[in-house]
């Protein structure tokens, strides 16, 4: 459509059956946005954008402008209005759930970097019900029991399977972070930043345990991420609970600061990259500092704490290899007797 040269897969595309003839630059680009789900998620892909740019936000430069500059104009003057618009008239926009000088009313209990693995959850600072409530958060952020990926596909008809792939405490996120149930794009990129080879490395990002003013268990990161397509880094910082994101910030064009509440595509980066740090041995390390600190000692808990806690567990040991000792009657020690120093399986760790 450019005029640029067609490669041999789109020049062999036939028109009559609605393929669209593009060059590289532009059928790569749409593929990076999208596009192949545009019509059933309310997405984008970069023809789509470039219109509505010079359309309705009146940016004439996006009709011959880079991929990588169109899509970071569309969250500049499109997403971000459409956000504002909604956020103040009928409230679909709920994530996150405050304004990121919000950040600043967590309580920090401790700092923790994840060359450590899960010995944070063996220092003093931290008390059993923050132990559970931890081990509980780190759950979260691997659950996809509930299948709700595959229930949200469905329904906004997805042609990709990021929304099937991703814990649904990320569906949820990105679903609640943006209005009309265009959350897809959101989280397609940014697994793509948070698997970019490129990206700076979760091991330097810094994490946080905290408390909200109203006493929920946070997990707060500060990390640099990678611009789309851009030699440049912004300065992002989320706290999430259990259940959803507790605000964010970004130094990006459209990212938020002081009152703002919104989320920009940077805010899941590091959130993502430590999903994919919990499958590479963090979770595992989690369980087995845990079981240190119990040292052989049933914890004292109620019927409801003692079954939230054996799920908590059951759900981070799928980032393992390892088979618990699972029984409707089991105990949180015997489960965890796998993880417990001295036996052959964490001699071999």
């Amino acid at each position: 459509e450019c005029g640029s040269e067609l490669c041999r897969f789109c020049y062999l595309q036939d028109e009559s059956n609605g393929h669209v003839l593009r060059c590289v630059p532009c059928y790569s680009g749409a593929m990076v946005a999208g596009e192949e789900a545009e019509e059933s998620t309310g997405t984008r892909g970069i023809d789509g954008m470039r219109q509505e740019l010079v359309v309705d936000a009146n940016v004439r430069e996006a009709a011959t402008a880079s991929p990588a500059m169109v899509m970071d104009w569309y969250d500049e003057f499109i997403v971000e209005e459409r956000i504002r618009i909604c956020k103040d008239i009928d409230g679909k926009v709920t994530v996150p759930q405050c304004c990121s000088s919000s950040l600043d009313d967590v309580e920090s209990i401790l700092d923790f970097n994840l060359v450590d693995g899960g010995s944070f959850l063996r220092r003093e600072e931290l008390n059993d019900q923050d132990r559970r409530d931890a081990l509980a958060l780190l759950a979260a952020l691997v659950e996809t029991s509930s299948n709700l990926g595959e229930g949200h596909e469905k329904a906004t008809g997805a042609s990709k399977s990021t929304y099937s792939a991703s814990p649904d405490l990320f569906v949820k996120m990105a679903e609640g972070s943006r209005p009309e149930r265009t959350g897809y794009r959101l989280l397609n990129r940014g697994w793509r930043g948070a698997v970019d080879g490129e990206a700076a490395s979760p091991y330097d990002a810094t994490f946080f345990l905290g408390r909200t003013p109203a006493g929920e268990l946070v997990l707060r990161v500060k990390g640099d991420v990678r611009a789309s397509f851009k030699d440049q880094y912004y300065n992002v910082e989320v706290a999430i609970t259990k259940d959803t994101m507790y605000a964010c910030s970004c130094n990006c064009k459209v990212g938020a600061s002081a009152e703002d509440r919104h989320c920009c595509v940077h805010s899941f980066v590091k959130l993502l990259q430590l999903v994919l740090v919990m499958f590479d041995g963090f979770g595992e390390s989690a369980l087995i500092e845990y079981a240190a600190h119990l040292g052989g000692s049933e914890p004292d808990l109620s019927k409801d704490e003692k079954s939230s806690l054996l799920n908590s567990i059951r759900i981070i040991n799928s980032c393992s290899s390892t088979k618990l000792e699972d029984d409707n009657d089991c105990g949180v020690v015997e489960m965890l007797s796998k993880y417990s120093v001295g036996t052959e399986r964490v001699k071999l760790t």
